[in-house]
């Protein structure tokens, strides 16, 4: 655990993620938020998001993800899960404009 993931909003558990749980978001297709840490508009707790690809800058800590105003932007990787979906869901995602 990186101890810039700690995040005091969030239960213990649910901000510890290995480096392989942080690799497998970015890879994910669509994230679940569960914490917003002060950016309440730009994206929503218990909001889908698509995730974009990362910037080579990002580094551990960040996932890009395609918010609220259809823009790409980094987000703390704390602060989402991976979702599966099914394929009309993720059909109806991908067809969202991206800004």
């Amino acid at each position: 655990e990186d101890a810039d993931d700690y995040d005091a909003s969030l239960p213990g558990e649910l901000f510890q993620r290995t480096e392989a749980q942080k690799a497998a978001l970015r890879k994910s297709e669509f994230v679940l938020c569960i914490a917003v840490g002060g950016h309440e508009g730009k994206i929503n707790v218990g909001k889908v998001y698509r995730v974009a690809k990362p910037a080579r800058s990002d580094g551990s800590r960040w996932l890009r993800i395609v918010n609220e105003y259809g823009k790409v932007a980094r987000y703390r990787i704390v602060w989402f899960v991976p979702v599966a979906l099914p394929a009309l869901a993720k059909q109806a995602l991908k067809s969202l404009a991206v800004a």
